[in-house]
């Protein structure tokens, strides 16, 4: 996949089962893709495989065996990062992604088509996010890893995050409305995350703190709780990783 001068994603130029990828792929361009964000999925992917070695040795020291993980991208977009995660991230046995709109969801395929992902881990689904992860809970059907990358605020998933994730599960979540955590929009802030910022030079800082702030309220109201594994603020926006128990 590359990237165009308009910042839209495009096939890799060639040739794949005798056909021109551009051929094929005749939605290209369909859906918006920021390069920046390469950080954010590097440290996700380090991360997750952390994460999983901690699975590991936990559930050796109960005397199991840990077979994998399951990983929901709800707002998977061109399936980027649900790629890379099915590349570069061994342990997953099953990887659900997630988009609303069928442009998306349809490059999503011909994406982990042409980089030759294993398609018995992957499920593609469009449908609304948060109705998603409140009915992948109603069947019982639960993430050892759940990853939230909106545009602007994660607020309106997390419900349903928190609600599809295991016990013990990772949460992985970003938030870009810095404008509204640094103070150039206190109210805003105040009625999104319960909290009033200060534009001082902290102010980064005390973004993570009240989003995290936030998330805990939200767990504690479902009996659950939240450990934060690792908190950052990079270029624009928030990246958390957090734990979330019972």
């Amino acid at each position: 996949m590359e990237v165009g001068e308009d910042n839209k994603i495009k096939s890799a130029a060639g040739v794949k089962g005798g056909k021109n990828i551009n051929e094929v792929n005749e939605t290209r361009g369909a859906v918006f893709y920021n390069p920046v964000q390469e950080f954010n999925r590097d440290i996700s992917i380090l991360t997750i495989n952390e994460f999983n070695e901690v699975l590991t040795e936990e559930r050796a020291a109960k005397g199991k065996e840990h077979e994998g993980i399951s990983v929901l991208e709800a707002l998977a977009a061109t399936g980027l990062r649900s790629v890379r995660y099915s590349k570069e991230i061994p342990s997953i046995i099953k990887l659900v992604a997630n988009d609303i709109l069928p442009a998306a969801t349809d490059l999503m395929k011909k994406n982990f088509e042409h980089n030759d992902c294993d398609a018995e881990k992957i499920e593609v689904t469009t449908a609304d996010a948060i109705d998603l992860m409140h009915a992948k809970r109603a069947e019982r059907q639960f993430f050892n890893v759940v990853d939230l990358d909106p545009y602007g605020s994660a607020n309106p998933f997390l419900e349903g995050a928190l609600s599809c994730i295991h016990n013990g599960g990772l949460l992985c979540v970003t938030f870009t409305d810095m404008a509204v955590l640094c103070a150039r929009q206190p109210h805003v802030c105040f009625y999104k995350y319960g909290a009033a910022p200060l534009g001082k030079n902290y102010c980064h800082e005390m973004a993570l703190r009240m989003v995290l702030y936030m998330i805990n309220t939200m767990a504690n109201k479902h009996g659950r709780q939240i450990e934060p594994m690792m908190s950052l603020t990079v270029d624009f926006y928030i990246r958390l990783f957090i734990r979330v128990k019972d």
